[in-house]
């Protein structure tokens, strides 16, 4: 099993999908922001049966499906609240 969303589902550029979101909200685009929603979705796609289903849905639905998570994540500013979480970084090998 892949372990993260870009090896997965290649056509799944996570880190364009988080600049696109970003910018629709009119925040800016910076690359500590970037890397840390990139982080949570890869995160939540390694341990979280229901998100990875819903990002390798069929045709442009995992797209759509990785839209709606990342401007919820954005929208909830949940970098500010969850504080603790930006240094969390998941590296593949910790997976295993």
């Amino acid at each position: 099993m892949a372990k993260t969303i870009n090896e997965s589902c290649p056509a799944l550029l996570v880190e364009l999908v988080v600049e696109t979101c970003l910018e629709r909200e009119g925040i800016e685009v910076t690359d500590k922001l970037v890397s840390e929603l990139t982080a949570r979705a890869n995160y939540h796609f390694a341990h979280n049966a229901k998100f990875r289903k819903e990002i390798k849905g069929k045709g442009n639905e995992g797209r759509d499906n990785l839209y709606k998570y990342i401007t919820h994540w954005i929208k909830s500013k949940y970098w500010e609240k969850y504080s603790y979480l930006k240094e969390k970084v998941v590296h593949p090998d910790e997976l295993l």
